[in-house]
């Protein structure tokens, strides 16, 4: 009875770990922080979920004025809020004629289709 009660601690432990890491804020304050954020965030992340947020990131990191802007954008935020400042931004750039975006009829279509050319690249 023991050892499972200890097992089913565990698992909560390392899930709640998990969790921990999956949902944990962006460290921006320089460059090694900021790596082994986005390193932790994304090893917990679905396949999905993984490639929404790089897109997101790398977006928003390639649409801001500068390092300084952009680390203060994302610092301190989770992978979903990324994930929806990313889907904010491309919408607006879409609106607005971004001939980059004009292929994508929309956001759930451009992660789509990137999904599906990582995956036969991959092959």
């Amino acid at each position: 009875m023991k050892n499972k009660v200890l097992y089913i601690f565990l698992l909560v432990c390392l899930a709640a770990t998990a969790c921990d890491r999956k949902t944990a804020g962006i460290n921006a304050s320089n460059d090694k922080s900021l790596s082994r954020s986005i390193t932790t965030i994304k090893e917990f992340l679905q396949e999905r979920e993984r490639l929404e947020f790089e897109v997101s990131f790398w977006s928003l990191r390639r649409w801001a004025a500068d390092e300084v802007t952009f680390r203060d954008l994302v610092n301190r935020k989770n992978y979903i809020e990324i994930i929806e400042m990313g889907k904010q931004e491309f919408e607006t750039r879409k609106n607005n004629g971004d001939p980059d975006l004009d292929k994508y009829l929309n956001w759930d279509d451009m992660i789509t289709q990137l999904q599906a050319e990582r995956a036969a690249y991959s092959n």
